[in-house]
């Protein structure tokens, strides 16, 4: 019996296991885990098992930066770097330094970074050369930046000039070609390309545009972006002081017939300038030209007259009389300004009288001065010549200096008797000397200068009316260059 229960033991017990297993389900497949980036861990794993850098998770975060963003020739490059592990912390936050090694690249660094370099960290350096990059690379990332020299302007000649001036630019960089890039005069707050018939990779030739004078400066920009530092330039007009603006400054002095007045009288001379070189009121000047006195030798004939008249001759003297000045003409030579002015010569300039008188002895009335009996000397084409040295202050034209000269011819008649004719001669070219002294001291002033300078001024003012102040005075030949603005 037992024999018979086991059997049939045997034989259901694989029938009822594979009755029950049939009901068991099958086990489901493994999830499928999408390829791509993946948020950050909330832990970082063995190192060993970072096998795949292509997984976004698994690449450092590099951060690099070169400072200064632009390189001139004479400036050294800081290098900062850092690099974090972006398995690591909060979703969105950086993780903690990364684990593995970091090296850096850089062309032609000195001094050269450390190998392995820190994880984090900066480093200054020089090189040479004109453009470079810096790299920092580790297990699973790296990244790059370029660096580049600016452009170096380094003079601009001439510092000045007008409309239409070439201006030569001396630096480096420039490029050998000029491509996108371009000259640049800035004025206020409005830059304006300029023409560069030349362009070189230390040298450029450019041509200042029409833009309002004043203060400017000029720029290279280079490719269009690279802009180098600015160099000051000064935009100019000109205006040339010739012979005929000169003419607008002698207008303006007024001249009246009495500019200059020269009067010799009964005790006195004077020398009157008018408001109109003075600049405020008629200025008298008192000087003293003595008189002429000589006794007339017992004989002598009448000067006058060849018939002696009956009478004695006592006393012949000779006086200046009022002399005006009545011309005045501007011109410029070897780079001056010279002003002439004019005197009148009607023949009277110096009046000669003779104490004469009249009868004999007991019969001989009261002595008397005679006109006609004497004859006049003529002082003809007198004339006062300025010199005058321009110069410049505090933006205005100025005559800082001045040279006079005054010039006559006198005429004495060859009917003067011997005895009176060396002595009259002398006192006629002492009276000269005498009028050319006075004119020198009175004439030839700060006072009389700056009217004239004025008057120059106000020349140039009405030649442009958006004269505003002289940069410079540069004298040439025929005329006087004024730089303005």
């Amino acid at each position: 019996m037992k024999t018979r229960g086991f059997a049939l033991a045997a034989v259901l017990l694989p029938f009822l296991a594979t009755s029950l297993l049939a009901q068991i389900p099958p086990p489901r497949p493994a999830p499928t885990i999408p390829t791509g980036p993946r948020e950050p861990r909330a832990q970082a794993p063995d190192p060993a098992n970072l096998q795949n850098c292509q997984d976004f998770s698994n690449q450092p975060l590099i951060t690099l930066t070169l400072s200064p963003t632009e390189i001139n020739a004479q400036d050294a490059i800081t290098a900062t770097w850092d690099v974090r592990d972006r398995r690591v912390g909060v979703p969105g936050a950086p993780g903690v330094q990364w684990a593995y090694p970091v090296h850096i690249e850089a062309s032609s660094a000195q001094p050269a970074f450390a190998d392995p370099a820190p994880r984090a960290s900066s480093h200054t350096f020089r090189s040479p050369a004109t453009g470079g990059h810096v790299t920092v690379r580790t297990r699973c990332g790296e990244k790059r930046v370029d660096w580049e020299r600016m452009p170096t302007l380094a003079s601009v000649s001439p510092a000045r000039g007008p409309v239409g001036t070439h201006v030569t630019l001396r630096g480096s960089l420039f490029g050998g070609t000029k491509g996108a890039s371009r000259v640049e005069i800035v004025r206020g707050n409005t830059a304006t390309a300029m023409a560069t018939p030349i362009w070189g990779d230390d040298s450029i030739e450019a041509v200042v545009p029409n833009i309002a004078a004043g203060l400017a400066t000029i720029r290279v920009v280079k490719g269009g972006l690279r802009t180098t530092l600015a160099r000051d330039f000064r935009v100019i007009k000109t205006l040339t002081v010739d012979s005929a603006l000169t003419g607008l400054a002698v207008a303006s002095l007024g001249l009246a017939p009495a500019f200059i007045h020269i009067h010799h009288g009964e005790n006195a001379s004077s020398l009157t300038l008018s408001g109109a070189i003075t600049g405020a009121g008629p200025l008298a000047l008192p000087f003293t030209v003595p008189d002429f006195d000589k006794r007339v030798p017992l004989g002598a004939r009448i000067l006058q007259n060849l018939a002696l008249p009956i009478g004695i001759a006592e006393t012949v003297r000779y006086r200046f009389t009022n002399v005006n000045s009545n011309s005045l003409s501007g011109s410029v030579a070897n780079g001056r300004l010279v002003l002439t002015i004019g005197f009148e010569g009607r023949g009277r300039e110096m009046k000669g009288e003779l104490r004469f008188c009249y009868g004999a002895g007991p019969l001989c009335v009261v002595p008397r001065w005679e006109d006609d009996l004497a004859p006049d000397i003529n002082i003809s084409n007198a004339r006062v010549t300025l010199s005058l040295a321009p110069g410049l202050s505090a933006g205005a034209l100025t005559f800082p200096s001045a040279e006079d000269t005054f010039e006559a011819d006198v005429q004495v008649g060859s009917d003067f008797e011997n005895w009176l004719l060396p002595p009259l001669r002398a006192y006629a070219q002492d009276t000269k000397v005498m009028i050319r002294d006075r004119i020198h001291s009175r004439l030839n002033t700060a006072q009389v200068r700056n009217a004239i300078a004025a008057a120059v001024m106000a020349g140039l003012r009405a030649a442009d009316p958006s004269f505003h102040q002289v940069l410079a005075v540069t004298p040439s030949g025929a005329s006087i260059v004024v730089e303005y603005e």
